[in-house]
């Protein structure tokens, strides 16, 4: 299978990554940028041009460095994609029991609350009415 390149940019004195966006967005992770033209991209977005044409750029893009890196493709394992789907339908049905079951109990003591209540706190409450 072909190897792919991808990029980042890492500030040299920080050492952290670049975002995507915002010109101060800067983290542990970063962008990672698809191809050389989408990066330059990205860095022409901070240029500013004057009248004579001329290009300046921030102060500290001086430090920032790009990194190219291989991504290799590899086939680690291949699983049936309805297998995928059954394992998330587990996690899902499991989840709805658990609260089923949570809100069982609740009910229960909250039943249990109520039938140790006097009638008078119960009508205090609201919960008791004379017909």
């Amino acid at each position: 299978m072909k190897n792919k390149n991808v990029y980042r940019i890492r500030h040299s004195v920080t050492g952290l990554y670049k975002k995507a966006g915002s010109y101060s967005a800067w983290g542990v992770r970063g962008k990672i940028w698809n191809g050389s033209g989408p990066i330059k991209l990205h860095l022409n977005q901070y240029a500013q041009i004057g009248r004579d044409g001329s290009f300046t750029y921030p102060g500290d893009m001086q430090y920032w460095i790009i990194e190219e890196i291989e991504i290799k493709e590899e086939i680690i394992t291949r699983q049936p994609a309805l297998d995928i789907m059954a394992d998330k339908a587990k996690k899902i049905r499991d989840k709805v029991e658990a609260a089923q079951r949570e809100r069982k109990e609740q009910d229960i003591k909250k039943q249990e609350a109520l039938a140790k209540l006097s009638s008078a706190d119960r009508k205090a409450l609201g919960l008791y009415y004379d017909t």
